[in-house]
């Protein structure tokens, strides 16, 4: 099965298994995303790369936000801690 691409994927095409994670350049709060709960939230149709556009920082209220996206085939090196960390 080949992985979701960040630029062309619909919400629809991924999920938990993999990674979607956010940092607020102003606070240095960081997260995992999940992308199951986005789904609920915005649709299976929704542009995974328009989420960047929607999101700002809980603690701060900051719209610099820098997102990572990782498919399950990418958690391997120094990257695999990333796929441990629970998605809220």
């Amino acid at each position: 099965m080949e992985s979701a691409n960040y630029s062309t994927a619909k919400l629809a095409n991924v999920d938990d298994r993999y990674y979607y994670g956010v940092c607020c350049q102003s606070c240095m709060r960081s997260a995992r995303m999940s992308l199951v709960r986005l789904r609920s939230l915005l649709g299976d149709g929704f542009p995974v790369v328009n989420i960047l556009g929607r999101l700002k920082c809980s603690t701060c209220g900051s719209k610099q936000i820098t997102v990572t996206f990782l498919g399950p085939h990418q958690a391997v090196g120094n990257l695999a801690y990333l796929f441990n960390k629970e998605p809220w």
